[in-house]
């Protein structure tokens, strides 16, 4: 039964929402926890298909000193195995296995591009330089998840000495916050050499993420079950300690003033304390201003205008296919999870960025065959990131069968273009037959006789799902005019806003964006409330 008064509103249950409410749950504060879709977890899900099961959103998790030290800081109890990563370029695949893999990661690429290795070098030497600075940075369980600060060994021996070395690494790693294409530019003027390396980030994507995320491929972990265990043990968590979660409820208005919400069905609920943990645009578009002081007005719309007028960062599109392939043939070619790219000519000469000037040179009834083309090349030459759920965990398919998630970066304004000339249906079958073929005549040949069903998944279909921005898996894209921080040493402030006891965690609360920086961001604003509402942390 849900009441019409919680001490905290969490809106929003993807990971950030989910940490927040965990930590409220811990701290035994009243609770309230507010989600859209039919279960909590937003992009962190597991969904199941004619006895295969995909993971819908994110495919591995980074641990990044924080997701290990949270679980076992909440007792909750997740089997993980280790979630090697392959990188393939045309017919050439090398797996990252230890540290000592980027040199494969260099032979890789200098066999792709033989008349840049000098370049190729210094690259790499970039590489391994950012990956130390993150190293440091995540060379110790995240202080926020543990309980051991009355110890003393702790402090002196781990805890001071890291931080010293962290405020030194963070440092260095914040100088490399220009888009990481730029930055490649210093080394080499081979646009296919850096489209290869960088392709599969999302647009201007800071240098320091990009080039460590390199490093992260020995980080990665893969949870028994898929990934949507993560949401459901913290969701249960939360409902164990008698805390609620209402789903298939949206907030549709704020009044600050006298702290309540109002829902999709009228209900109003009162609380202490918010905490946003969804698309700031519904919390601004939905508050009422009404009720606020002429300054506290004026701040609050600045900050409605700099949202409204921020963007997505880039959204994906994702095919789901189920096989008649046994997991020995995937086994003998990649490891669980990939990126492949199979041609090595890069995006950049594509012309998908363009496609919005192609589509006008031509006519009307032509517009549609043009695109078709324009997808036809891009999907040729595209980055695939390539899961394979059965490769982890046997259950994920049924006997003799694999299931395989085939994702790439992909424009939602295409999407949201064909949606609105009724060609999208279509258009989600052409793309669907184009990969699989693409991945038949490379990696996986045979897989197209041996496909037995697709599902295709747009950015129009996360949209729908997280009422995100565009379709944005990782929260903002990057801009001069940021609506949050995005300074890693500013962290800490994250959740803060301008509108009193109001709180923001998640994807949409700080940039860059991914799984680990929600959980903190969540932690942040669960601290706070709290802290404020004079409970022990």
């Amino acid at each position: 039964m849900i009441r019409n008064k919680y001490s905290t509103i969490v809106v929003g249950a993807g990971i950030g929402g989910l940490t927040a409410a965990v930590y409220l749950t811990k701290n035994k504060i009243d609770t309230l926890l507010i989600d859209k879709n039919e279960k909590p977890g937003g992009l962190v899900n597991t969904f199941i298909y004619n006895g295969f099961k995909f993971d819908g959103g994110a495919r591995a998790f980074e641990n990044s000193g924080v997701i290990f030290p949270m679980l076992k800081q909440l007792g909750i109890d997740i089997d993980f195995v280790h979630n090697p990563v392959s990188v393939g370029i045309g017919t050439e695949v090398i797996d990252f296995i230890s540290e000592k893999s980027l040199k494969d990661y260099e032979n890789l690429l200098c066999n792709a591009y033989p008349d840049n290795t000098a370049e190729i070098a210094l690259i790499i030497k970039e590489i391994d330089k950012v990956i130390g600075y993150m190293s440091v940075i995540y060379g110790i369980d995240n202080p926020m998840f543990t309980d051991k600060f009355t110890d003393k060994e702790y402090v002196f021996k781990e805890l001071l000495p890291w931080l010293i070395k962290y405020n030194v690494n963070i440092k260095k790693a914040q100088k490399l916050n220009q888009p990481v294409e730029e930055y490649l530019h210093k080394f080499t003027d081979n646009q296919s050499l850096i489209d290869i390396i960088i392709q599969h980030f999302f647009k201007d994507t800071p240098t320091f993420f990009a080039l460590s995320y390199f490093g992260q491929y020995l980080d990665y972990s893969y949870p028994l079950g898929g990934t949507g265990v993560l949401a459901d043990k913290m969701a249960e968590y939360i409902t164990k300690g008698n805390n609620n979660i209402l789903t298939e409820y949206e907030v549709i208005s704020v009044d600050v003033k006298d702290k309540k919400i109002t829902l999709n069905d009228n209900q109003i609920i009162s609380y202490d304390y918010l905490i946003w943990a969804a698309d700031l645009r519904i919390l601004y578009s939905g508050l009422d201003v009404s009720k606020m002081s002429g300054r506290e007005r004026d701040i609050n719309m600045k900050t409605r205008k700099k949202v409204f007028n921020g963007h997505g960062s880039d959204s994906i599109l994702s095919v789901f296919i189920g096989t008649d392939l046994n997991t020995e043939y995937f086994k003998g070619k990649i490891k669980g999870h990939c990126f492949y790219t199979p041609d090595k000519k890069g995006l950049s000469t594509s012309m998908m960025r363009k496609w919005e000037d192609v589509l006008k040179q031509g006519s009307k009834e032509d517009e549609f065959i043009i695109l078709q083309e324009i997808t036809k090349e891009y999907l040729s030459l595209t980055t695939y990131e390539i899961s394979i759920p059965s490769l982890r965990d046997e259950s994920m398919s049924p006997p003799g069968k694999t299931g395989v998630i085939v994702s790439t970066l992909m424009d939602y304004n295409i999407f949201k273009y064909l949606k609105e000339n009724n060609r999208y249906e279509k258009f989600k079958e052409y793309c669907t037959d184009i990969i699989v073929e693409v991945l038949d005549k490379s990696i996986f040949p045979g897989i197209k006789e041996k496909t037995t069903f697709t599902i295709c998944a747009t950015p129009l279909t996360i949209e729908k799902a997280t009422k995100g921005l565009e379709g944005s898996i990782t929260g903002w894209s990057y801009s001069n005019d940021m609506p949050v921080k995005s300074d890693l040493k500013e962290i800490i402030s994250a959740p803060v806003t301008n509108i009193k006891d109001v709180y923001k965690a998640g994807q949409w609360a700080f940039y860059p964006s991914g799984v680990p920086t929600c959980i903190i961001t969540g932690k942040l604003a669960a601290d706070k409330v709290i802290k404020k509402s004079g409970k022990k942390l």
